[in-house]
């Protein structure tokens, strides 16, 4: 699935949105509704300065080259994105894999040439024995969800964490026209057509609003974050790509689970938005990608680590992200857990041979203290014997 979306009507503030799902369809959305930021903001992962829509980046920002810059980002926070670090040379996209592990969301600063437009592809990945069908049901679009957004400040995007941003502050139904802001999202399912034949189905949709359907034509659509980018003043790491794109994977509360049947998202017909927030991804990994002829990856340089290491799914992780980890002292990417134990084993090691050096310390004082106490017992014995046998002779000597 590719994915575009562009701003072409700048007088009237509307955005579209193009989506070319598996070839089958393309979806144009008329968003209504910009952006507006006024004053300095903290925006992405590096924390640049927004202000009156152009940005100033963080001061030692790069564009990620090697792969241990790569690396490096992913290892600096576990608010960092994993990214497919295989083959990096080869490799002509940034991959962004979001799996059930990552609970908290991530964020990514990329470079850009693009201006009104966001272009992405998405993928689903699944490596158990069992294949797609294990973690991809008919009739079920709540399992594998990735809901995103872009285009916010640091503060705007922890409220999206906990789902759309409503009018009046709740909206305990998702009723249509309460959501005052939201981001998107992508679900997985799966189609059975008359013959038979099943295929993998994308839809895409507006997070707790009414479903966007696959037939031609345009729908419009409210208060949908603008796909815009920001213009880099001061330093530019590159010349060419002069904007910044502030891409956010949000964690699954950010969306809500909806029913429906297939059927009816193939008609376009509205689902039922629960109150409930999805709990999976069900497969092993959703993916979005970003090509590196229109996007890089930004960095700083230097980069210091936090102790917190990133925490990454401890089942069904598969050869191609293991290969990923960084050729350190940890050898692989380790759940945090992993690693709080394996700092408390060290820990308790450390006790353990301080204590018994100790105890060695204490034996070799006592024996020293002994030997010391017997050597002096010797002596005073030899010299008191010595002394005694003076007096003797002294006493037994006849007078003349």
């Amino acid at each position: 699935m590719e994915s575009f979306i562009f701003n072409n009507n700048k007088s009237n503030k509307k955005q579209t949105m193009f989506a070319n799902i598996a070839a089958l369809s393309i979806i144009v959305l008329q968003l209504l509704g910009q952006l507006n930021i006024t004053g300095a903001n903290s925006v992405g992962y590096w924390n640049h300065s927004l202000q009156e829509g152009k940005v100033t980046l963080a001061k030692g920002s790069r564009v990620a080259v090697a792969r241990e810059d790569f690396v490096q980002y992913m290892w600096s926070s576990p608010e960092a994105c994993n990214i497919d670090t295989l083959n990096m040379k080869e490799n002509k996209y940034i991959t962004l894999s979001y799996y059930k592990g990552k609970d908290k969301g991530c964020t990514v600063d990329l470079l850009t040439d693009k201006k009104d437009e966001i272009v992405f592809s998405a993928v689903l990945k699944h490596y158990s024995g069992d294949g797609i069908g294990g973690c991809l049901n008919k009739d079920d679009t709540n399992s594998n969800v990735l809901p995103f957004a872009y285009s916010l400040t640091n503060e705007e995007v922890k409220k999206f964490h906990n789902g759309p941003l409503f009018a009046n502050g709740a909206c305990p139904d998702c009723e249509e026209g309460c959501v005052k802001k939201t981001g998107l999202e992508l679900r997985w399912t799966y189609l059975k057509g008359p013959s038979g034949r099943e295929w993998p189905l994308l839809v895409t949709n507006p997070i707790a609003t009414k479903f966007v359907n696959f037939t031609a034509g345009k729908l419009f659509m409210e208060n949908i974050l603008s796909p815009s980018t920001w213009e880099i003043v001061g330093t530019r790491p590159d010349p060419i790509m002069t904007r910044l794109l502030v891409f956010h994977l949000l964690p699954q509360t950010a969306s809500r689970k909806m029913t429906t049947k297939v059927e009816d998202l193939v008609t376009g017909k509205k689902y039922v938005v629960e109150n409930e927030h999805p709990n999976g991804p069900k497969c092993d990994f959703l993916e979005i990608s970003f090509d590196k002829r229109n996007y890089r990856l930004l960095t700083v340089s230097p980069i210091t680590s936090t102790s917190k290491k990133p925490t990454l799914p401890t089942q069904g992780l598969p050869i191609i992200q293991q290969k990923t980890a960084p050729s350190s002292k940890s050898a692989t990417k380790s759940p945090s857990k992993t690693t709080i134990t394996k700092a408390k084993t060290i820990r308790t090691s450390t006790t353990k041979d301080s204590s018994g050096s100790l105890l060695l310390v204490v034996i070799i004082v006592v024996v020293v203290i002994i030997l010391v106490v017997i050597v002096i017992g010797i002596a005073v014995y030899f010299v008191s014997r010595k002394d005694s046998g003076k007096k003797e002779k002294g006493a037994v000597r006849p007078n003349k």
